[in-house]
């Protein structure tokens, strides 16, 4: 068995679209969301754990949905170290192939990157 196959029998199989005419949009349904639902655990942990984050998430009011969408997205967003190692864990888990493509429009498909992972963190908050 070689890697590629090895990695892309590990991702779930998502219900989503994946003849959608936009490559960017196919891309992102066929690589980044399987990746990122089999990544979930340790995406996760890597934000709670992270010494920056820590502090921060006392000051997320537990009561406000608005509290953590705030927190969590600012830290996301201005903090690029973790940016840069949250893209190390996701472009990992991508075939040499899909790896080319990403390359090719990495800055549009890093920001979807964080949009679809800040999404899933706020999406399972307890």
């Amino acid at each position: 068995m070689n890697r590629e196959s090895s990695l892309t029998k590990l991702r779930p199989k998502l219900p989503l679209t994946t003849d959608i005419n936009g490559h960017l949009e196919s891309f992102q349904n066929r690589v980044l969301r399987p990746i990122l639902k089999f990544q979930n655990d340790l995406l996760l942990n890597y934000l709670y754990t992270h010494p920056q984050f820590i502090p921060l998430s006392s000051k997320i009011n537990k009561q406000d949905p608005n509290s953590y969408r705030e927190v969590i997205s600012k830290f996301v967003k201005s903090n690029t170290a973790f940016r840069h190692k949250l893209y190390g864990m996701i472009c990992g888990m991508m075939t040499v192939k899909e790896y080319g493509i990403y390359l090719k429009d990495a800055s549009e498909y890093n920001r979807r990157i964080i949009a679809m992972y800040v999404q899933r963190v706020l999406s399972q908050v307890a």
